[in-house]
């Protein structure tokens, strides 16, 4: 039996919204899938919100079940999958994992998966092992990008920084005020201090989309989607929803989920930001070694070492 080890973050917390929570389950007991569905998607493409959209039109719960970080070990572990090895690190056994997908995830017929573009390896076993129980099912693949790179690169290192990778509208207003162009001011000289993180991601985004690009064949998507388009223009998301719901021979819910909504990755301009990335990426990610490297000494002299970081085992 072959296995591959990823690294596991155990003190994440998820927020009650999140889709890998319990209360998204549909427990269908007498799975019988029709159709497999790929969302993929690279970090900060507007995946998340997509996703939520889908949700609220047909009740189709499209999540990341294939994060090793953080989302798998949490729906393992609350469908009871997980086990631990002598060295206590996680076990997992990936067929039973799938298994479980199918029975709480599953609506209609349909499992539909965000894959990031990194998780590509376990999206292809899942494909094979779905294949393996239905052998009639239709695999259906989208993909989503984002075009302007460098914002998708500000916002992924935002939310790196904070933790803070989704929230949920409240319908709050927003009120000026009269330190508002200060506060603004203030805001973007502390966004400065991200961009040697931003433009590590921006050159691994770009490196993520071609990789896909030039080796999509082994997982090929039907129908592209623009994150722009489908956030600023409200018939072309409406497009959008159509199609995916046509090419997965799905119904709209007829009591829609609209107390639902997530908020959009942002629009915010950062022509400051920007301009640094663009034009001194290299000397920003020298910056960001040099930062690494400071901190691993200081790890070393202080002899701290990074709790709550543990082994998961996938057994294929």
């Amino acid at each position: 039996m072959q296995f591959s080890d990823f690294f596991v973050d155990i003190n994440t917390k998820v927020k009650d919204h999140d889709f890998i929570n319990s209360k998204f389950d549909n427990d269908s007991h007498n799975c019988q899938l029709k159709r497999l569905y790929f969302l993929i998607s690279t970090p900060r493409s507007g995946s998340t919100w997509l996703c939520s959209e889908i949700y609220k039109k047909y009740g189709i719960v499209v999540h990341e079940y294939l994060q090793t970080s953080q989302y798998i070990p949490l729906f393992a572990d609350s469908s009871g999958l997980l086990n631990y090895d002598q060295d206590g690190n996680y076990k997992l056994d990936f067929e039973k994992y799938v298994d479980a997908l199918c029975i709480r995830r599953s609506k209609d017929g349909v499992l539909g998966i965000n894959v990031h573009i990194s998780h590509l390896y376990l999206a292809l076993k899942l494909k094979e092992s779905i294949i393996r129980r239905y052998p009639q099912v239709n695999v259906i693949s989208h993909f989503l990008t984002r075009k302007d790179k460098v914002l998708q690169a500000i916002s992924y290192a935002k939310a790196a920084s904070s933790g803070v990778w989704s929230k949920v509208d409240s319908g709050s207003k927003l009120i000026y005020s009269d330190n508002q162009k200060f506060n603004n001011f203030f805001e973007s000289m502390l966004e400065i201090f991200i961009a040697p993180l931003a433009s590590v991601k921006y050159k691994y985004l770009l490196k993520q989309e071609k990789n896909y690009l030039n080796n999509y064949s082994k997982l090929p998507y039907s129908f592209r989607f623009e994150y722009e388009s489908l956030s600023k223009d409200i018939n072309y998301l409406n497009s959008g929803l159509k199609k995916i719901g046509e090419d997965l021979s799905i119904e709209p819910q007829i009591t829609l989920n609209k107390e639902f909504k997530l908020l959009k990755t942002g629009h915010k301009s950062y022509n400051f930001l920007s301009f640094f990335i663009k034009n001194y990426g290299i000397l920003l990610r020298a910056l960001f070694k040099l930062e690494c490297l400071v901190k691993k000494i200081k790890y070393l002299i202080l002899r701290k070492k990074k709790k709550n970081i543990i082994s998961l085992k996938i057994y294929f």
